[in-house]
Formats: C-alpha cells, sequence, structure tokens
C-alpha cells in the first residue's frame, strides 16, 4: 500500500487513481506488463531517494488539503474524531440560578461543537479478529491478461457474525512489516472491499496495496518486480474498526462533564466529572444534546456543569469505505496545486499534474485563461485544480448564523 507517516482520509493509492497514475507506479513496482516509453520510472518513498515526487511529499499535501477544506466547509470531507473538545456549557438565561440542562421552555439545550456534520459520540477503537495467511491469502488473475493484480483474504471469526458494517472489518500491516512502529492508522491496508455471509469476511483489493513495506524504506531503495512474491506480505491482520461510544463512569469514552466542587472558588480548585450520553438534535449544523449525571437519561439530578470535553466524529460519511467522490476530487486536485515535484520520468502524469497547477491569476487583467488579482478572493491557491475545489467548497460550505 502507498502510505505515508501522515494519516489520510483520502488514501494515497485512491489519489493516484484519481490523477492517473498507475497503482504499480505510485507503489514502486516496475509495471508487469507492456508500457508506454514515456513512463517508464516509479514513485519511491522519500524525495531524496530520487529528486523527484515521494510518496511521503504525496501524503503531505493531501492532509494539509484536507485540514485547507475541512476549515472552509466547518466540516470534514470523511469521518474525523475529534478528541477531547472543550465547550463551555450554556448557562441559565437568569445569570443568577443555576439550570438543570433545559432551556425556559422545558427544553434540552444543545451544545455547540467546532465541527459540524456531527456522526455520533465516541472514540476509535479496534478489537482484533485474527491474522489472516497462507491458503486464506491469496492472489488471482481475474480478467485473463496473465498478470495477478487482485488479492482476497478470508477470515472466519464469530466476531464478524455481529457486525453490521462491513467495512468495520479492517486490514492492517503486520507488526513484523511495520518497522518496529506501534499499530496505528497510517497501517491500514485500503482501499479494499469487504462482504460478509455469516462469521465470515472476504476482503479483496488490488495486489499492489499488499507491497511489503520493508524494502520501500531501505537506504539503497530501487524499483521492485512486481512479479516476485517476496515484495508482498505474506500476512496481515484483521480487525474490527468502529466507533466506540460506551458512556460509564470507567469508559466515558464520549466525553465528561466538569463542575467545579465550590463554584464560587477562584484558586487552587477542586473538579468533579462524570460521563457524557450524546443524543442528536441539530446534527448537520454540529447543535448535540448532552446528558449527564445519569448517562442516556432526563432529567438530570444535579446542576448543569460549567464545561464538557466532547469526543465525537463528524464529517462526510464514508461510502463502501471510501472518501465520496465529488469531496475526494476535491482533495485530490487542491493537493496537486501543494506539490513541489513532478513525477520522474512519465510525461502524460506530469501533463495532467501540468494543468492543475496552472495558475489562473493575473495580476493587470482578467483575461480568457486567468482572472485578474483584483478579483481573488479566496485562500485556496491561484491553480486550476485549487479554483476548482474552492468553487465547490463555495457550494457545500457551512456557515454560523447567529440570531439577534
Amino acid at each position: 500500500m502507498a502510505r505515508a507517516s501522515t494519516f489520510l482520509n483520502l488514501s494515497i493509492d485512491e489519489w493516484s487513481a484519481i490523477i492517473g497514475i498507475s497503482p504499480w507506479d505510485v507503489n514502486q513496482m516496475r509495471y508487469p506488463g507492456t508500457k508506454s516509453a514515456q513512463c517508464q520510472d516509479v514513485i519511491f518513498q522519500y524525495g531524496w531517494i530520487k529528486d523527484h515526487m515521494s510518496r511521503e511529499e504525496i501524503g503531505e499535501a493531501i492532509a494539509n488539503a484536507e485540514a485547507m477544506i475541512t476549515a472552509e466547509l466547518m466540516y470534514a470531507p470523511a469521518p474525523f474524531y475529534v478528541i477531547d473538545e472543550s465547550v463551555a456549557y450554556p448557562r441559565n438565561y437568569n445569570r443568577q440560578a443555576w439550570g438543570f440542562a433545559g432551556d425556559i421552555r422545558g427544553d434540552w439545550k444543545s451544545v455547540g461543537l467546532r465541527f459540524h456534520k456531527f456522526i455520533k459520540g465516541g472514540v476509535l477503537n479496534r478489537t482484533a479478529i485474527g491474522t489472516i495467511s497462507g491458503a486464506d491469502l491469496t492472489f488471482q488473475d481475474l480478467d485473463g491478461d496473465g498478470i495477478q493484480e487482485t488479492f482476497t483474504a478470508v477470515i472466519t471469526n464469530v466476531a464478524i457474525g455481529s457486525v453490521v458494517d462491513p467495512y468495520e472489518i479492517t486490514l492492517y500491516f503486520a507488526a513484523a512489516n511495520r518497522h518496529g512502529e506501534p499499530l496505528d492508522e497510517t497501517w491500514r491496508i485500503r482501499p479494499i472491499r469487504v462482504s460478509v455471509v455469516g462469521n465470515t469476511a472476504t476482503i479483496t483489493g488490488h495486489k499492489t496495496i499488499l507491497v511489503n513495506p520493508t524494502p520501500e524504506w531501505a537506504v539503497n531503495a530501487t524499483e521492485l518486480d512486481a512479479t516476485v512474491a517476496s515484495n508482498y506480505v505474506s500476512s496481515v491482520e484483521c480487525y474490527r474498526t468502529f466507533t466506540d461510544d460506551t458512556a460509564t463512569s470507567a469508559l466515558p469514552y464520549q466525553g465528561v462533564a466538569i463542575w467545579k466542587n465550590n463554584p464560587d472558588c477562584t484558586q487552587d480548585c477542586t473538579f468533579s466529572i462524570k460521563e457524557l450520553c450524546l443524543g442528536q438534535q441539530q446534527n448537520e449544523q454540529g447543535q448535540i444534546f448532552a446528558s449527564f449525571g445519569n448517562a442516556c437519561t432526563w432529567p438530570f439530578p444535579t446542576r448543569e456543569p460549567d464545561r464538557v470535553q466532547i469526543n465525537y466524529v463528524s464529517g462526510v460519511p464514508l461510502v463502501n469505505g471510501r472518501m465520496q467522490k465529488l469531496y475526494a476530487q476535491m482533495v485530490a486536485y487542491l493537493s496537486v496545486s501543494l506539490l513541489a515535484n513532478e513525477m520522474c520520468g512519465c510525461d502524460r502524469t506530469n501533463r495532467i499534474l501540468a494543468k492543475l497547477r496552472a495558475p489562473t491569476l493575473k495580476f493587470r487583467d482578467a483575461s480568457a485563461d486567468a482572472q485578474s488579482f483584483e478579483e481573488s478572493t479566496n485562500a485556496f491557491p491561484q491553480t486550476y485544480g485549487a479554483q476548482w475545489a474552492w468553487n465547490r467548497v463555495n457550494e457545500l460550505r457551512h456557515v454560523e448564523m447567529v440570531g439577534i
């Protein structure tokens, strides 16, 4: 899998498909079939290995593009976890009185979150299902062209039968292939397709996302032969990856409510905390209910807290485990404008990159191929790809509104 040290919602393999780069090239593999003489090189892990575009550079550009789009939209282009967001709890309309989580009409008070498109409260969690290897991890030539480009991984476990969303079934590189690094989302293998029948999950994907990371990190790294078995991993770890919304005093995964023990305290104060249970109100706008005291119940047995610290996931839902197409294009096109280098030895790809990076800004007039400096009123780079993304942001963005 084409991976970077930075976590990405849009995987580099999905990015390369949008840009038109071969999955073999982006995974450092020599193309196993006939190929144009104009595109003979591959992409390496680091820019210092070869002085051209690298996977780490692509990853940084994608991460920056996702952050820029999230800042403008006020929600992420894919599910995004927020931990310990601190929010002052709305005070009673009568500043001399303590409230009990309701307003003057008896409705629940809502809490406003930083990010919109709230999905649910909780944190990212994983439970191990098992290791897939041997006869359960195979390669196939489904189109009969003599090249095995598809892998299939099969695993049976009673835990799989209780999974509602098949895309909670995920694959990660095994510990032996992670260069001594702990398990995290940068080692998640994607994109994949998952089907579940009973207690059995069948996972398929392009063979290149199982490329062995070890030779990719070599100081004297070279292009990898796609026909050599040792250039692929021989086992993968299977997990259930999900949003854990447990809301107990021992495991307050949705967050906590916080009170001063003495409301009049101004120095060396002590605090009490209780678990939160987050409910739906205006999810699209990031307005939610926060139940405290007796989690997930009403009424509350104590005065409302001074503040809450909330854990939640928000953003645009995935489709079959992938970022929705329009948002993926926005991220990809904007990220190209943030890249400093081109792909080595591939004129076709560089023509696509050049188009997306082409400047659209002129300082003296608004000609047919560029807007004038005076018309530039946005935060994205003045390139074709970035302005394409900006135009979609303007159609999809949320805004903060205050009624008086």
